[in-house]
């Protein structure tokens, strides 16, 4: 938009730039931030140990790579990180309703479930 105070306006077009407007109700606050928080952070820890999970593949048929039970590792926190990222997709609406607090308490613990499971891996392929 041009940056054209359209308090009082009659029309639907700006006067100054001509653009075409169309008013609308919204939320001023949609309560979306925590969800974005929680969204990135779940993301993160299903690349991570995706990425590292395929790595390990790659290098097992390479030259001998991780131990078995490394790899059963890996993809046990792919596949735990996978369904609570498809949880918190699918209840979006749910988490938007919660109180403030719970849902800036639930987007921290998915970045603490991210950074265990960098932990996790750290300490599994230590010598």
């Amino acid at each position: 938009m041009c940056g054209y105070n359209l308090h009082k306006l009659r029309g639907n077009h700006c006067p100054e730039c001509g653009q075409s407007l169309e008013l609308q109700i919204a939320l001023t606050e949609p309560r979306m931030a925590a969800f974005h928080t929680g969204l990135v952070g779940l993301a993160a820890g299903v690349g991570f140990t995706g990425l590292v999970l395929l790595w390990g593949l790659i290098a097992l048929l390479r030259r001998g790579g991780p131990q078995t039970w490394q790899l059963l590792f890996l993809f046990g926190e792919t596949v735990v990180l996978s369904a609570l990222l498809a949880t918190w997709l699918r209840h979006s609406g749910r988490l938007r309703r919660l109180p403030t607090a719970t849902r800036w308490t639930l987007a921290c613990g998915t970045w603490a479930m991210t950074l265990a499971a960098v932990l996790i891996f750290g300490l599994a392929v230590a010598p």
